[in-house]
């Protein structure tokens, strides 16, 4: 989840949509701790301690204007959470059916040649990347197995998806079963075709294209042979989509850059054959995609891992100005390279390349819009693939994939007009070869720009490591929200709750992950447990190690979080550290259903949940030995008296103890 800021809206799991007021230190039982100051309705304050941080989202869903703040104390925010719970529960049942379905379906297992395979893998001219060839691992897994596959390979741009759906590819058609690529364009199509066509050069399989461009006679050639069984490879567009064309021996449907194709034709695309096994490749997965991966509904793949000699992409966000612009171009021009000009209106875009030959008279520069006809648009393409002129002024067009590795400066005019995961694609057509490349994001020279808009700016300026793709997604899903999985119904309650809650409670109702729910233990210590004001003064990086620290789930995260401060900010002082080893306990007792632990100078109380997994003889061997410190009250609150002069250690040491005794052997 996102951080926030003082002033944003929040939601509490228990108390509702409050405004977040910053981090406030507290005195509570004799110590010192830091709180999260939140406000409500009538001005009510809530004070949450930093280690129940996760009880609160940033609110995301309705425009602000229209949101209204919770009352604390009245129970409304329960019942109104309790009817959108009971609403996510039906979404979750109806999500559930769709998933056993496919799972029930009986699909084609692959057979898997290895040594056919090892000799395809040997053609290529690149080692894979680990990200690579755990992904080729988990598709090849998903295709011997009878289930239909639905996986969804996510890597960004130029980090080899297309390698590894070769191999997918090989698999199926090499076990006598024929492959679709679906690609949104007929450019892109054309780049698949002579790509594949040559890495399939070696062995006896068919590759054939299908696209508009092609003329009545080879397009019908095209689908007579694959009717018959001749073509193993059909690389096409959603022309393919408006013809009736067999489908007995299709093996696998690979469907390049799917953020592409709309709902209604994903849906068509399935009834080709609804046994078959999917493969969707994405740059930035659109956020309904990557909503139903992260709620277990499809499975997904991620590439994160640049391949060798790549450099992330130089971006800068600025307004409008003459001299950066020339001095941008000039100096890809200079090293012998070429740029990309994207304007967005047609209307205009002529007036746009005369102004910019105005600021660079030597330059070669040439127009591209969707408007042109196809061949045309195709050869300046091609003229531009083959370095005939440098600058290419171009509308949105060039979104899809095409590979110009000699193209590495772009400069995009009014990126404040475009969507996060575009302004990524978008900047992904340069830096697909070894040098540095330059993407400027630019907004108009004067006037305000959204909130939105800053806010997508920001974000595709910070993530401009490589492999931010998954990281815009998510960082997507945020601002925009997520689309509806299951059609209108959801918006409602996901405003009325907020996106965060709301995506949480659907991902419980669905469990599709098999590990068994844990249990938040709520720890209360008579000791400072908290980052010192002095330590790290800044309130948000405070806020943000609370969040990491928080999100822990295992000893070693703790571990690294732990190395991290103390690299930013040198020797950890001691409420930080003890404030690490809370959240570690809170982990382990959580493990043992101890939801409370609240401990004062000389008493401490566990709170045991009903059927906690614990070592029940252990606890009585404790109770035996020790009953002068240990007692048993109402079955579910072990007593233990505090002694000693060090109250932390002490503390700590009796926790530690009754641990050891109630672990299960």
């Amino acid at each position: 989840s996102t951080s926030f800021n003082p002033g944003d809206y929040v939601v509490h799991q228990d108390h509702g949509i409050g405004i977040y007021k910053g981090l406030e230190s507290l005195s509570v039982n004799q110590s010192s701790q830091e709180f999260i100051t939140l406000t409500y309705h009538g001005q009510d304050k809530l004070y949450v301690p930093v280690t129940q941080l996760s009880l609160i989202e940033p609110y995301q869903g309705l425009q602000t204007e229209l949101v209204e703040l919770d009352s604390l104390g009245t129970g409304k925010w329960l019942k109104r959470k309790e009817k959108a719970h009971k609403k996510i529960e039906d979404i979750a049942a109806k999500l559930l059916v769709t998933y056993a379905a496919r799972k029930q379906k009986k699909g084609i297992s692959h057979t898997l040649d290895t040594e056919q395979l090892a000799a395809f893998n040997a053609q290529c001219d690149f080692d894979l990347t680990q990200d690579q060839s755990k992904a080729t691992q988990e598709i090849l897994r998903d295709m011997q197995d009878t289930i239909p596959m639905e996986r969804l390979l996510c890597a960004d741009v130029g980090f080899g998806k297309t390698e590894v759906a070769m191999r997918a590819a090989f698999v199926s058609a090499n076990g006598g079963h024929q492959v679709i690529i679906l690609v949104p364009t007929t450019l892109l199509a054309e780049q698949h075709y002579r790509s594949f066509t040559e890495r399939f050069s070696n062995f006896p399989l068919e590759v054939s294209l299908l696209t508009r461009h092609q003329t009545t006679k080879a397009r019908h050639h095209a689908l007579s042979s694959w009717d018959q069984g001749k073509i193993d490879i059909l690389i096409t567009t959603h022309l393919i989509l408006n013809q009736s064309i067999k489908t007995d021996s299709l093996g696998l449907l690979i469907i390049d850059e799917e953020h592409r194709f709309g709902v209604k034709q994903k849906e068509k695309i399935k009834s080709l054959k609804p046994e078959v096994d999917i493969l969707m490749l994405t740059a930035t997965p659109i956020p309904r995609t990557l909503h139903m991966s992260l709620t277990g509904i499809k499975d997904m793949s991620l590439i994160q891992t640049p391949p060798k000699a790549r450099m992330p992409v130089v971006s800068t966000v600025s307004r409008y100005h003459h001299a950066m612009i020339q001095e941008a171009l000039s100096r890809e021009i200079m090293r012998g390279g070429q740029a990309f000009y994207l304007y967005n209106k047609v209307a205009s875009i002529q007036q746009c390349a005369s102004d910019l030959q105005a600021l660079l008279p030597t330059a070669r520069i040439k127009i591209i819009h969707g408007q042109m006809h196809e061949h045309e648009s195709d050869k300046v393409m091609k003229a531009f693939l083959t370095h005939d002129f440098d600058i290419l002024v171009c509308t949105t067009i060039i979104e899809s994939g095409i590979d110009i590795p000699n193209a590495n400066t772009i400069v995009i005019e009014r990126a404040d007009k475009l969507g996060l995961a575009q302004l990524h694609q978008i900047r992904g057509r340069v830096g697909r070869s070894d040098k540095q490349a330059y993407a400027y994001f630019l907004t108009p020279r004067e006037g305000e720009v959204s909130l939105q808009s800053q806010r997508r700016l920001r974000a595709i300026e910070k993530a401009s490591s490589l492999g931010a793709g998954y990281q815009i997604a998510t960082e997507d899903l945020d601002i925009r929200g997520t689309g509806e999985l299951l059609g209108d119904e959801q918006s409602g309650h996901a405003a009325v709750i907020g996106l965060n809650l709301y995506h949480q409670l659907l991902e419980e109702a669905i469990q599709l992950k098999d590990e068994p729910k844990r249990v938040q233990t709520q720890i209360e210590m008579p000791f400072t447990t908290m980052i010192p004001v002095d330590y790290i003064p800044s309130p948000l990086i405070r806020l943000e190690l609370y969040r990491e620290i928080q999100a822990c789930d295992n000893y070693d995260q703790i571990l690294s979080i732990r190395e991290t401060i103390h690299d930013r900010f040198g020797r950890l002082p001691q409420p930080c550290l003890d404030l690490l080893k809370i959240k570690d306990y809170q982990l382990k007792l959580g493990q043992l259903g101890i939801i409370k632990v609240k401990a004062s100078t000389k008493l401490m109380v566990m709170s045991l949940q009903k059927d906690a997994p614990i070592n029940a003889t252990g606890l009585i061997q404790l109770i035996q030995k020790e009953s002068n410190r240990f007692s048993l009250v109402k079955q579910t609150e072990l007593h233990c008296r505090i002694e000693g002069d060090n109250l932390n250690l002490d503390i700590m040491a009796v926790i530690d103890r009754v641990m050891s005794q109630l672990k299960m052997e």
